[in-house]
C-alpha cells in the first residue's frame, strides 16, 4: 500500500486562530510539514482545523493525534484525530 495524503482533525481551537499557526505547531511538535486545509465547525460551532499532509504515513499521523490529545494550546485544550480514508 502505497502513501497518500493524510489529514489530521483538531477541535476546539480558539476562534480567530490562521492556518500558518496550526501548521507552525504541527512542525514545531512533529518536523512535519502540513497544511492547513481548511477551518470547520463542529459540535455546536466550536471551531476545527484540517491539516493535510502529503507523503506521510498513516501510522506517523496517528502517532501525532496522540500527541496532540490534552494539549494545552492557545488557551484551550486540544484533541486531534486522523481523519480515516473511506
Amino acid at each position: 500500500m502505497g502513501i497518500v495524503a493524510e489529514r489530521l482533525r483538531i477541535p476546539n481551537v480558539a476562534p480567530g486562530v490562521r492556518d500558518e499557526d496550526i501548521v507552525a505547531l504541527v512542525k514545531r511538535y512533529s518536523g512535519l510539514e502540513g497544511k492547513a486545509a481548511r477551518h470547520v465547525e463542529v459540535d455546536g460551532g466550536r471551531p476545527a482545523i484540517i491539516v493535510q499532509f502529503a507523503d506521510v504515513p498513516r501510522e506517523t499521523v496517528e502517532k501525532l493525534a496522540l500527541r496532540f490529545e490534552g494539549m494545552y494550546w492557545n488557551g484551550r485544550v486540544l484533541s486531534a484525530s486522523r481523519i480515516p480514508r473511506f
